[in-house]
């Protein structure tokens, strides 16, 4: 979410300066510390917080776990290539 519009010499970026606020906006969040309050509200409630890895979790199956970029044809559907889910 925060990669450059800089662009290249040949193709120049737009929006530079539109797109350089909202990265530093994303930056500032602390995002740290919103995982640390999430926590402490499960934790009183007792419920779990598991952290992933983003990498793939578009295209894994969460019945079967299989990870393959067919298994989503667009951003609203998804259809597993191993189980059919």
């Amino acid at each position: 979410m925060t990669a450059t519009a800089r662009g290249s010499v040949a193709e120049p970026g737009v929006r530079i300066r539109q797109k350089s606020g909202l990265n530093r906006a994303i930056l500032d969040k602390g995002w740290h510390s919103f995982e640390l309050a999430v926590r402490n509200c499960a934790r009183r409630t007792g419920a779990t917080v598991r952290t992933v890895n983003p990498a793939h979790t578009s295209t894994t199956c969460p019945v079967c776990g299989h990870v393959h970029s067919d298994n989503r044809k667009s951003q609203a559907r998804f259809v597993c290539t191993a189980c059919g889910h």
